[in-house]
């Protein structure tokens, strides 16, 4: 098994506050945050999803599984 050194790494999210005027980029960003105050532990595997949701990126395809994007949450119908 790997070292406790390994399981606990630190991340941080930066976002500009013009990229927050968005409603949605400030409500991914709340929802992540919420999701860092549940203090779940989270896999690596969901990082790339993670960056790329909480970017806006979707993929209808299969490219991006939103269960892994730690900035989903449920929007309103467009």
């Amino acid at each position: 098994m790997a070292p406790p050194e390994q399981f606990r790494v630190p991340m941080m999210v930066w976002m500009s506050d013009k990229y927050l005027e968005n409603p949605d980029h400030a409500a991914a960003f709340g929802h992540l945050q919420q999701q860092a105050a549940m203090k779940v532990p989270r896999r690596h595997v969901e990082l790339y999803d993670t960056i790329m949701g909480c970017l806006g990126y979707t993929s209808p395809d299969g490219g991006i599984n939103e269960n892994n994007n730690w900035c989903r949450w449920k929007s309103k119908a467009r």
